[in-house]
């Protein structure tokens, strides 16, 4: 993370480095939450522009508005819940029962010098316990 909010997923280490996986890649995920709702969707990076990603999974019955604060969930082991992703900036339903909801996101991929590594100390914990409640589901 940056002083302005999540920057990536670290994939893999050594002694002395870390490689990141950037949300600026379509395969990552990121389980979010709309701060004033409280409803969780999926972030991820809509492959266009460096500053927007989209929200998905959101019922279109959700009141959306634009300049909510999207933040993560705290629903999975990478990242504790509350850290700020972006801003609401365009709502788009959909013919089904979700909205698309456009963010921009508050952190400046283009101007990064320092981020901050985030650790899950009871994470392996935590992920035994799911497993053994869901069967390896």
């Amino acid at each position: 993370v940056s002083q302005t909010g999540v920057v990536g997923i670290v994939i893999n280490v050594s002694e002395h480095y870390s490689i990141v996986a950037s949300l600026l890649n379509k395969e990552i995920r990121v389980s979010s939450k709309i701060a004033r709702t409280g409803h969780v969707g999926s972030l991820m990076w809509t492959g266009t522009s460096a500053t927007e990603g989209l929200l998905t999974e959101i019922p279109q019955h959700v009141n959306v508005r634009r300049n909510d604060t999207i933040i993560t969930s705290g629903y999975s082991t990478i990242f504790p819940k509350g850290i700020v992703l972006g801003v609401v900036h365009k709502i788009r339903q959909n013919k089904g029962t979700f909205s698309d909801i456009f963010i921009n996101f508050t952190t400046d991929f283009s101007n990064l010098d320092y981020v901050y590594v985030v650790e899950a100390l009871n994470a392996e914990e935590r992920r035994a316990l799911e497993e053994k409640a869901t069967g390896g589901l």
